[in-house]
């Protein structure tokens, strides 16, 4: 069975509503409210934004891409706002080590699986930036992309001062 628990998480218009075995998921696609299985590789390293059948069955279908290019935009209004958010309500701290300074909003659950958590604060916290800084130690030991809040909470523990 899979380390992951996808059930609920969004990719896309894709809501994964059970584990399907062998590291399958069954999502709902609210594009076109049909149920399809995918692989969790699939779904963790591809961008998966829709089934793929919903242009087929609605040709006026067009979501997609301008859904997958403003969820990607990292310089938009919504992020900036997001990020001055998180910082006020950690005290422009890093949660950490309470740096101040150079500060990154850092996403638990992971910005390229995530798509609905992406602006919500509660799925970020405040971490110093920079080249020793904790947001740097957390990617060297947990990779970039595919992150969830329970490697942060395993991380804090060790790493809190």
């Amino acid at each position: 069975m899979t380390s992951k628990n996808l059930i609920g998480k969004e990719f896309g218009l894709v809501v994964i509503i059970k584990y399907g075995g062998l590291d399958k998921w069954i999502g709902i696609c609210r594009g076109c409210f049909k149920e399809k299985m995918f692989t969790e590789k699939a779904l963790l390293d591809e961008n998966i934004i829709s089934c793929g059948k919903c242009k087929e069955i609605n040709p006026k279908f067009k979501i997609l891409k301008s859904k997958s290019n403003y969820y990607d935009n990292r310089e938009g209004d919504e992020y900036k706002t997001f990020c001055k958010k998180v910082f006020a309500r950690d005290n422009f701290k890093c949660v950490i080590c309470g740096k101040s300074g150079w500060i990154n909003a850092h996403h638990l659950d992971g910005w390229n699986w995530f798509i609905a958590g992406r602006f919500d604060t509660n799925n970020a916290v405040t971490l110093c930036a920079g080249k020793n800084s904790c947001h740097n130690k957390f990617h060297e030991l947990y990779g970039k992309g595919n992150n969830t809040k329970e490697q942060f909470h395993e991380f804090s523990k060790f790493h809190k001062k």
